[in-house]
């Protein structure tokens, strides 16, 4: 017979050796070495079981294992025999079991889960205990020895155990009747209390009812500072609009300059035009005149000559003056050196013109004598019109002298005034130069101070963000959150106004170099125009004067306007950030006042579960003396019937039957008390009711007053961000929101927070988009209020793991919203990172 179907048999496990003993006796405990008999050595750990299920190599060895452990032996049934010492272990490793003496132990090894069918040969649970049988095999007569003994120990004890039963509850009765009154006096204590509690609920409701007025008064500043800020809106884009139309106007006064500049270029090719035409002019009567031929006297020609070259000597003199003169002026007056250079030209090819005339007349005397029978007169006539002619181009030529000496002396004092202008250009760009690099300090300054601001920003959005996670109140969320609306709009407003400087440093330092081109295309076209004619210049100085003016005059504007964007800006900024030291006032008292009312709710809920707990107390004890009052009359009754009953007995039962009877009349009336006392109660209770209900009718109250908050946040935070809502990630933000209706979460729904760790992983797996996995798609989840497109799979070595998540982090701002399923859903722990997850449904798998 195998192990498995013997209950005689026990298994131990010892020195990697498998031991079967037999127990001989059948009942008794303790069990002495010798009662057992070793059974021949197993091998094979299979042949302990039946061939007709395989027991799993890994299951014997837990059993094994857990035998060896706490050195016990066990049978088919899981019954457990253990060594009164625990084994020594001799040198050899082989103990002396004779003497070991066992034990039945209460423990019960469940086999079944080493691998073992369960036990089909039935046991006594712990019954064998008594009387000392081991239930190896059930034995009718060691049941019968059992009752017998148990009748013959119930009647020897029978009427001590009555008259000791009959002292303690007389004992009872009396600790009863002393705890009774105790809980009289406390319940009356109790009641005092419960009255003092109302009246402060009343008082504080009261308070409440003042603090809600205070908040609607609050309320009503607030849509004021609302309006207040719309209209400072409309101002600021008032003079947005005003400095706009100011840039377009000084952009059409650029292009006005501009077309001046080019009609005063036409004016200045028409007069080159001019010039040009009376030099060809010029060229021509010079050719003629060197085409006729002079015959004149030789003296008359030397004396002439000699005049000429004292003239030229003079001229020539004069031309190295001009020269001079002429170097002294500027490399701008370039148009003027051309001339210079044109009549040096001239003169040279006067010079060369005499020198001509020189060579004429020695010719002239070669001819007079070859040709004799020409006459004199003839030619001498001829002589005296070429004198003429000479003479008049002479006077002619000292006619151009004086008109290009007054040309060159109106010349330098243009040129003078030129240079004047110029150094007062020079000076004034040097000015706006350093007005615009006290501007850029300025701005730098002023950029400083914003990205103070910023971090100072960024602190309060850290410490109000904590104060919303440590208070899950939404009065105070979205407090907080109008703060961060505020704050977010300073940094817009910030951003905008570095932006809008940058720009304006930018444009102002274009239209700088801009209007320095102009300014030197001006003193070019007027120094040629000066040059050319006296009438153009005095006209060119006046629009040259009129250009610095207008210059001047945008400069200043700019200045003023630059100006007063700082002082906006300052305004501004001192506006925010004590609407944002309000926010904080208001959100600090929202607080105290929801965790005041919160406490005041739990104190009215605990006083309520005290009084039920107390009501059950009472009743439980009221219970209790009904059934020991029957349990005495009972005795009582016995008594009376028991004919053999000695007559100290009899005096003495007289005597507890009087005790009894007192104490009947004792619970009587306490009996009598505790009804009232439970009417009390009960009115008690209907009083803390009908708080409740008060308290949940201001609740009700609060949340309205919250959602007219939250509307009112959302309209200044539609005015102070009303750019917001033409942004694309606006946009976006709400096309993809999150959640689904308010209206479909159920009340024993939890936030994340709340949720209870359900299982963990120590290697991360690999998170996917539902939506993007090639399983068969989510259907809409009711189990949480988050679209199923923010769901994520698990997946595990490229294999779907069976996980559904989502990733709370990335709800935010709102996470807040989140609710979930405390009976589906629960906390994840990825590798360190945690997720609110459940099971795949069946359709998901």
């Amino acid at each position: 017979m195998s192990w498995l179907k013997d209950p005689e048999l026990f298994l131990e496990f010892y020195d990697s050796e498998i031991r079967i003993w037999r127990l001989r006796r059948k009942s008794g405990s303790p069990i002495e070495q010798s009662e057992f008999t070793r059974e021949s050595n197993i091998t094979n750990y299979l042949s302990l079981v039946d061939s007709s299920f395989q027991w799993k190599k890994s299951d014997f060895d837990a059993l094994s294992d857990i035998l060896y452990k706490n050195d016990i032996l066990v049978n088919c049934q899981g019954l457990v025999l253990t060594i009164t010492f625990p084994r020594g272990r001799p040198a050899n490793n082989h103990p002396d079991m004779s003497h070991a003496i066992r034990f039945w132990s209460l423990d019960v090894v469940n086999l079944s889960r080493y691998g073992l069918p369960a036990p089909t040969i039935p046991f006594r649970e712990a019954q064998y205990i008594e009387g000392g049988c081991a239930p190896v095999q059930p034995s009718p007569k060691e049941n019968e020895l059992a009752a017998k003994l148990r009748a013959i120990t119930h009647e020897r004890y029978r009427e001590k155990a009555q008259k000791h039963a009959l002292d303690e509850k007389v004992l009872e009765l009396e600790a009863m009747s002393s705890t009774f009154k105790d809980v009289l006096q406390r319940e009356k204590d109790e009641k005092q209390s419960i009255i003092d509690d109302r009246d402060a609920l009343e008082n504080e409701k009261h308070e409440l009812q003042k603090r809600v007025c205070d908040m609607g008064a609050k309320i009503a500043i607030l849509d004021d500072e609302l309006k207040k800020e719309k209209d400072e809106k409309k101002a600021v884009i008032i003079e947005r609009d005003g400095e706009k139309a100011a840039h377009e106007a000084l952009k059409k006064r650029v292009s006005e300059l501009e077309a001046t500049n080019a009609t005063l270029n036409d004016k200045l090719q028409f007069l080159e035009a001019e010039e040009a035409a009376k030099q060809a002019i010029v060229e021509v009567l010079n050719s003629e005149a060197s085409s006729s031929t002079l015959k004149v006297d030789l003296h008359i020609e030397k004396d002439e000559t000699t005049s000429i070259i004292s003239d030229l000597e003079q001229v020539e003199a004069e031309k190295q003056d001009l020269e001079k003169r002429v170097a002294d002026l500027e490399a701008t007056n370039a148009a003027l050196n051309d001339e210079l250079k044109k009549l040096k030209n001239d003169k040279d090819s006067l010079i060369k013109k005499l020198d001509g005339h020189e060579a004429d007349k020695q010719a002239s005397e070669t001819v007079c004598d070859s040709e004799a029978s020409i006459t004199l007169n003839d030619e001498l006539q001829k002589e005296k019109d070429d004198l003429k002619l000479i003479t008049n181009d002479r006077d002619r030529l000292e006619a151009e002298k004086q008109a290009l000496e007054k040309r060159v002396s109106e010349l330098e004092a243009a040129n003078a005034t030129l240079n004047d202008d110029l150094q007062r250009e020079k000076n004034d760009m040097n000015s706006l130069i350093k007005y615009l690099e006290s501007q850029e300090a300025e701005k730098e300054a002023l950029e400083k101070k914003v990205s103070d601001l910023e971090a100072t920003n960024a602190t309060l959005n850290d410490e109000l963000k904590r104060e919303k996670d440590s208070k899950n109140a939404l009065v105070g969320a979205e407090a907080g959150k109008q703060a961060i609306t505020e704050v977010s709009s300073l940094e817009a407003t910030s951003s905008s106004l570095k932006v809008d400087m940058h720009i304006e440093k930018v444009d102002d330092k274009e239209a700088l170099e801009k209007r320095i081109s102009e300014l030197e295309a001006l003193n070019a076209t007027l120094k040629d125009e000066l040059q050319k004619e006296k009438d153009a210049k005095d006209e060119k100085q006046g629009s040259e004067k009129t250009v610095p003016d207008l210059q001047a005059t945008n400069d200043a504007d700019d200045k003023k306007s630059i100006m007063n964007d700082l002082d906006r800006v300052k305004a501004e900024k001192q506006v925010l950030e004590k609407k944002v030291s309000e926010l904080e006032t208001k959100y600090a008292a929202l607080n105290s006042e929801l965790l005041k009312k919160e406490e005041d709710k739990k104190a009215i809920l605990n006083d309520k579960d005290g009084h039920e707990a107390e009501k059950q107390a009472l009743e439980k004890i009221v219970f209790d003396l009904e059934a020991t009052k029957v349990s005495l009359n009972v005795e009582i009754q016995e008594l009376k019937n028991d004919n053999g009953t000695p007559i100290s007995e009899e005096a003495e039962k007289q005597a507890l039957k009087k005790r009894i009877s007192d104490l009947e009349a004792t619970i009587s009336s306490l009996e009598d008390k505790a009804k009232k006392l439970t009417e009390d109660i009960n009115i008690w209770l209907d009083e803390i009711s009908e708080l409740q209900e008060e308290v949940n009718q201001e609740n009700k109250a609060k949340q309205a007053l919250e959602k007219k908050v939250a509307e009112l946040t959302l309209k200044l935070e539609k005015c102070t961000c009303g750019a917001a809502e033409e942004s694309p990630t606006t946009d976006k933000k709400e096309q993809k929101e999150p959640w689904m209706n308010d209206s479909t979460v159920p009340t024993n729904w939890v936030p994340y927070e709340e949720l209870v760790q359900a299982f963990s992983r120590s290697s991360p797996l690999a998170m996917t988009k539902a939506c993007e996995c090639d399983s068969a798609g989510l259907s809409e989840d009711s189990t949480t209020n988050i679209q199923v497109h923010y769901f994520y799979r698990g997946s595990l070595r490229g294999r779907p793991y069976p996980v559904i998540v989502v990733k709370v982090e990335e709800l935010i701002p709102n996470k807040e919203k989140a609710r979930f399923d405390p009976s589906v859903w629960g906390l994840f722990n990825n590798a360190g990172t945690c997720y609110a997850a459940r099971k795949p449904f069946e359709s998901e798998m």
